[in-house]
């Protein structure tokens, strides 16, 4: 979680934006555009313009390994929200390549991040088809996600629970025909 999320859940997008403007002059200008775009397409995610969001990360020029995993992530889950799999599988299979051919991620990164990738395979894929799984399937992964630390309390938990709700209410749909 970087500094936007923590102002993002404690103080909403408004105070955010709001504060990007005002302190913006105290950032580098050689990094301004970058903490402009990242922090304008974390807002628009909070808001749910996923379209918007989109275009801000169109625009990170990333240099750094982390933030274009974060950013690559971001970009995954607007897909996500938009319904758009075919791009979100694409955008998943890119990001395995990047990990694998990246030297700079450490053993300790790669299992985290490689993690956080199969978590949100897994969510992609119980989506597309939730034909396929079954709400054991979902608890499993929603349980094992409880016990990373890194992945409480976020969009990962938050997309397996809608996925488990989903699948309940088909369920109790199916059985009531």
């Amino acid at each position: 979680m970087d500094i936007t999320d923590l102002f993002l859940n404690t103080e909403g997008p408004e105070y955010v934006e709001s504060f990007l403007k005002k302190h913006l002059v105290s950032v580098e200008p050689v990094n301004r555009n970058n903490a402009v775009n990242y922090a304008m397409s974390r807002i628009e995610i909070s808001r749910k313009n996923f379209e918007k969001a989109l275009e801000y990360i169109e625009k990170l020029d990333l240099v750094n390994f982390h933030l274009k995993f974060a950013v690559k992530m971001l970009k995954i889950q607007a897909y996500y929200e938009l319904k758009y799999f075919e791009s979100g599988f694409a955008a998943i299979d890119a990001l395995k390549h990047y990990m694998k051919s990246n030297k700079e991620f450490n053993d300790a990164l790669k299992n985290k991040y490689g993690y956080m990738i199969r978590v949100t395979e897994k969510i992609y894929a119980i989506k597309n088809k939730p034909e396929k799984y079954s709400l054991y399937e979902i608890e499993k992964v929603l349980n094992e996600t409880d016990k990373k630390i890194f992945l409480k309390n976020n969009w990962y938990n938050k997309k397996l629970e809608e996925l488990k709700k989903l699948y309940t209410t088909k369920s109790r749909l199916y059985k009531s025909a």
